[in-house]
């Protein structure tokens, strides 16, 4: 399993702290940032309130990654917030691979099925895709879910039933606060094990079962009211500065918001589509994959017919359970050929529990889907007798899912690595105030450039930016956003009067090299010649600048 979680990461192994595994134009450099940034807001004493952020205001923040930021905090202090979030990954894909082996040995008893499930878990679509590429790195806490049926699992059987009730407990909790959309899978899968743990549910045996099983199902919904209550909290103060949308956190039933991000037949089955698919450029560049493959798959089906035979109910109860998740990826309504049907699994639930709903990216349930159904491969291997076959087996498939995701999956199944270098430019911006990277919309699309944040792990000084793009009051201001400005002596003393010290111009960043010109020309202008420059960077000092006047536009 460790060497199924280095694969993916190989090429960030040369250079594990200069260096991140995934496309420098996704959510890698944020989620680097929180290493840094939990301990500094720590140590002033001002969390869960920032001044890092959204300057010059600041604001409230629960990060998603605040968690692993404190787990991972002695190796953030002796190496670095990117060596931090090198290892917090290598450490989930670990986890995947381990409690995806733990839970199909449980339930199979196949040693060397069990074992390529775990290895397949590690290098799913949606982890090399979301979680990896796309930098997405709370995605990866998948891992809980198999450590959550295991620890129902152990109620069912009796024996240390505190010790597991407290393990799963506390995994709920963990994964509330690291990943509130996957709380809610976890609800659905709670409610899904029940069945599947109480069967057969014979007269007699039923009462004595639920006294096992209702005292951690109260504990899990406890908790979970007790996380959804601290979340609501945060997220209803003012100046919360991550986009929440409010119908996510309202109890309502029903769809209550529009759903947008759903998976389609295509996008899970049709491997020339999934070839194609282009990632989604809003805020960061974002794969969406759902794509399962067809080698997995039918080895899924054939487990799925051997665990019948066999009378592996329970393996089968998990099966269905996650057919139910890839089910509800396909959201309300279901193209088939020219025809639209409604998706009687997916209205069923959100008509039953609140919250629901409201979940935006319906698509990613298929991530559970991917690991409960990895039980299917335990089942096909332990129909294979043991020994040198059973082996040979395992690498022939192991080796062709592989093969099929680096032919049709349109990212790299050994990541490329970003580069994590922070510019010696920021050396330069000394003192107390603001600093602003420039522009702040990445060469006129709709992406931001995460550089930033990176860079805020050296030089410290609070900046304009938020987690999302338009999220301060900054997101309409062209000079900040798009470095353009047609009085460029208002706009310096519009950054001045909001207590900005250091302006920082990306040449790189810009849509062009004219437009690049113009923003250092104009800057040049009025404050003269930048105080550092790099090949890419100019650094401009606005220490000299009198705050006023302030045209009407400053924000």
């Amino acid at each position: 399993m460790a060497l199924g979680a280095t694969f993916p990461l190989a090429r960030v192994l040369l250079h594990p702290s200069t260096s991140l595994p995934g496309s420098s134009a996704g959510d890698i450099y944020k989620h680097v940032w929180p290493y840094w940034h939990s301990l500094a807001v720590f140590s002033q004493g001002t969390w869960p309130h920032t001044r890092f952020l959204s300057a010059p205001d600041g604001g409230v923040l629960l990060d998603v990654m605040l968690l692993p930021s404190i787990l991972m905090a002695p190796v953030t202090l002796l190496a670095g917030p990117v060596l931090a979030a090198n290892l917090w990954v290598w450490l989930s894909l670990l986890a995947i691979g381990l409690a995806t082996y733990a839970m199909c040995l449980r339930f199979t008893g196949s040693y060397q099925g069990s074992l390529l499930a775990g290895l397949l878990a590690q290098t799913t679509p949606y982890i090399l895709g979301h979680g990896l590429t796309s930098g997405v790195h709370e995605r990866l806490v998948l891992w809980v879910f198999p450590m959550l049926i295991l620890g129902l699992d152990s109620q069912r059987r009796g024996g240390r039933r505190l010790r597991s009730g407290l393990f799963v407990t506390l995994l709920v909790a963990f994964m509330a606060i690291h990943n509130p959309t996957f709380s809610m899978y976890a609800v659905l899968l709670c409610a899904g094990m029940l069945p599947v743990l109480l069967w057969p549910m014979t007269p007699a045996r039923l009462p004595f079962m639920l006294r096992r099983l209702v005292p951690i199902y109260l504990s899990l919904a406890g908790t979970l009211l007790a996380c959804f209550l601290i979340i609501r909290w945060f997220v209803t103060k003012p100046g919360y500065l991550a986009e929440i949308n409010q119908e996510r956190v309202a109890t309502t039933i029903g769809i209550s918001s529009p759903t947008l991000e759903v998976a389609t037949l295509a996008t899970v089955f049709d491997p020339w589509a999934v070839h194609q698919q282009q990632p989604k450029l809003l805020d960061d560049e974002l794969y969406n994959l759902c794509y399962l493959g067809w080698i997995p798959l039918l080895v899924i089906l054939s487990g799925a017919v051997m665990a019948w035979r066999r009378g592996h109910s329970r393996s089968l109860g998990i099966l269905g359970l996650g057919t139910l998740f890839l089910a509800m990826s396909l959201g309300p309504m279901v193209q088939v050929g020219s025809s639209i049907l409604e998706n009687p699994f997916y209205l069923t639930v959100v008509n039953l529990v609140p919250f629901w709903g409201g979940l935006p990216a319906v698509w990613e349930f298929v991530s559970v889907f991917a690991i409960l159904a990895s039980i299917g491969v335990a089942e096909f291997m332990a129909g294979i007798a043991g020994g040198t076959r059973a082996w040979l087996v395992a690498g022939l498939i192991l080796a062709g899912t592989l093969l099929e995701r680096v032919v049709v999956l349109p990212v790299p199944l050994l990541l490329n690595a970003a580069d994590a270098h922070v510019s010696d430019i920021y050396s330069h911006a000394v003192g107390e105030g603001n600093l602003a990277d420039l522009p702040r919309m990445w060469r006129g699309t709709d992406l931001s450039p995460g550089p930033m944040f990176l860079a805020q792990t050296s030089h410290h000084h609070p900046i304009p930016a938020t987690v999302n793009l338009r999220l301060t009051r900054w997101r309409d201001y062209q000079p900040l956003m798009s470095c353009v400005s047609d009085d460029w002596s208002l706009s310096v003393a519009c950054f001045a009067s909001r207590d900005f010290r250091w302006l920082v111009i990306h040449r790189d960043w810009f849509k062009d090299e004219e437009s690049a010109s113009a923003c250092v020309q104009g800057l040049s202008d009025v404050l003269g010649a930048p105080v550092a420059v790099t090949e890419q960077e100019y650094l401009f000092d606005l220490s000299g600048v009198a705050p006023d006047p302030v045209g009407e536009d400053c924000p």
